[in-house]
């Protein structure tokens, strides 16, 4: 009976996200795209000035604990050629949730600089990333039905577990043309200690590789072309990916689609406004097995990043 019970619990708190396979907080964000330094810093030199973005997002996976997710990202340089970066992720989904308090620096080499006007900060680089990590996960025990409730293997049980871990990336990337990265989170698989002392609660490594490539088409029509994809994978033993295109119009409005390998199609908007970026994005199709039924699942999200010192963009 307790290894059911809490085979059961490790299913409600681990396995809520659509892909039962990634941990808590380690699904793709669905702005991945328009903020790809949110799975690999080290592609903060994509953006020459400091920046603060905000993102929001949920899914109707489940009806009383459906996944969501809200981050917070500060990014800025210390000195020439070296970044770092500030971030703060929350993550819910079934009974467990998670807080992830992120803090990194960000360091790049040129391999070659551009000669365009104000070309000394320009070009393309080679860039890398270490970061530390306190997590906080979180356990809804109250919400844990049980036969019984006076089961002396359920006392104790804690409801927090804080821990650290680490991360690192490695990216190569020209501003405003392209860029390639990979990174890997959770390299020291710490384990989560809110169970039963006989868990083998450990996390995980999970890989993300992203890239994306823009055609600048140039003329009155001052239209850019985006093709980007990013892929996730957890110990190589399961995967899930997102590849779409997007189109910006005049550098101010975006529009764009993307396929997801859930069978999910997302659609995603944004304008931008002097040194504010806003931006929306939804995906539907992804199907979810039920007991007694299937059904597909709505995920939506919004996006805010505001830019600093924007008037040195130009110049640095």
């Amino acid at each position: 009976m307790r290894k059911i019970l809490f085979s059961l619990i490790f299913i409600g708190c681990f396995a809520g996200q659509v892909a039962a396979q990634f941990q808590t907080g380690m699904s793709i964000n669905p702005f991945s795209n328009r903020l790809p330094e949110i799975h690999n810093p080290a592609l903060t030199p994509l953006h020459s000035v400091p920046s603060l973005s905000l993102i929001g997002a949920s899914s109707m996976t489940g009806f009383d604990h459906h996944p969501l997710t809200a981050s917070l990202l500060c990014s800025g340089s210390l000195v020439d050629k070296l970044g770092g970066i500030v971030r703060v992720n929350y993550d819910q989904a079934g009974l467990s949730a998670r807080t992830d308090i992120q803090l990194g620096l960000v360091y790049y080499v040129f391999l070659n600089k551009s000669k365009e006007a104000g070309g000394d900060k320009k070009g393309d680089k080679f860039s890398f990333s270490l970061a530390g990590h306190f997590i906080q996960d979180k356990l809804s025990r109250d919400d844990i039905l049980v036969k019984d409730p006076n089961d002396p293997n359920l006392i104790n049980i804690s409801q927090v577990s804080p821990n650290g871990d680490a991360s690192a990336g490695i990216a190569f990337l020209r501003e405003n043309k392209y860029y390639a990265g990979l990174s890997v989170y959770q390299l020291l698989g710490t384990k989560s200690t809110y169970m039963n002392t006989t868990w083998e609660n450990v996390r995980k490594r999970h890989y993300y590789l992203q890239a994306a490539y823009t055609i600048n088409c140039g003329g009155k029509s001052e239209v850019d072309i985006e093709l980007h994809g990013i892929a996730a994978a957890i110990e190589f033993t399961d995967y899930r990916y997102e590849t779409g295109i997007s189109v910006s119009f005049l550098k101010s409005l975006t529009m764009g689609i993307g396929y997801q390998s859930n069978g999910a199609i997302k659609i995603h908007a944004g304008i931008k406004a002097q040194a504010w970026d806003f931006g929306y994005a939804c995906s539907y199709g992804e199907r979810v097995e039920a007991t007694k039924y299937t059904y597909k699942v709505f995920q939506n999200g919004i996006f805010i990043r505001k830019l600093f010192n924007e008037g040195r963009r130009s110049k640095s």
